[in-house]
């Protein structure tokens, strides 16, 4: 990713899985899904390819599981775009 990528951190509850994200913007900008653990300092791409202002359906839905947190990562390309707000769906597993 690039450093001027922009982040968001979510904490979702167990015993649910991910099955879409959508992210609303003044412009279609790339964005991807990814996790990290607490207890390391990497993360792991779920899902890549996602377009701002339509909906990024996983190809196979990931069940939230204990000690992650996901990330959603925006490439913008000119400081005048913005994020309005975005949302992940879940399903119960």
């Amino acid at each position: 990713s690039r450093s001027d990528d922009i982040f968001a951190l979510f904490h979702l509850p167990i015993g649910y899985k991910i099955t879409e994200v959508d992210i609303y913007s003044s412009a279609n900008l790339t964005f991807a899904l990814e996790y990290g653990s607490f207890n390391s300092d990497s993360t792991t791409s779920i899902e890549t390819g996602g377009t701002t202002n339509s909906t990024l359906t996983l190809s196979s839905a990931e069940t939230v599981e204990k000690r992650r947190y996901y990330i959603v990562s925006i490439e913008y390309t000119a400081t005048s775009e913005e994020i309005w707000g975005g949302r992940i769906t879940l399903e119960k597993v």
